[in-house]
């Protein structure tokens, strides 16, 4: 008796459903490369191999810097820091400050305020 394996994704297809998995799960502190991985219905070493080839980091600095992306774009409105920490999945307001600053080189809160100041500007 043989197993059919399914046939292996497209590789846009398969972006396409990480980059879903990760946004839709991106306020959840507890979504890491595990929950990744059941969300896509691939094991941790498959995963961590596809997403290595295709974006050439690990799932968990995929995740880290979607984070990190969305937590940006959240600093242009007006909502505070610490609820933007929560909205990206973090459950601790230092360690999200620590994250940003080691990914932006700069504070959340220096770089809430030039997004201010540049509305300011423009306004």
């Amino acid at each position: 008796m043989t197993t059919s394996r399914p046939a292996r994704q497209h590789p846009s297809l398969f972006r396409q459903r990480l980059e879903h998995a990760i946004q839709h799960h991106l306020d959840v502190p507890t979504f890491g490369v595990q929950e990744l991985a059941h969300h896509l219905a691939m094991s941790r070493s498959t995963l961590y191999r596809r997403v290595q080839a295709y974006y050439d980091v690990s799932p968990c600095a995929l995740i880290r810097a979607r984070r990190m992306q969305a937590a940006r774009a959240l600093l242009r409105t007006e909502q505070s820091v610490t609820q933007i920490a929560f909205a990206v999945g973090y459950s601790s307001v230092q360690s999200f400050s620590t994250q940003f600053r080691d990914y932006h080189d700069r504070a959340p809160t220096e770089h809430a305020a030039a997004c201010s100041s540049e509305r300011v500007l423009v306004a």
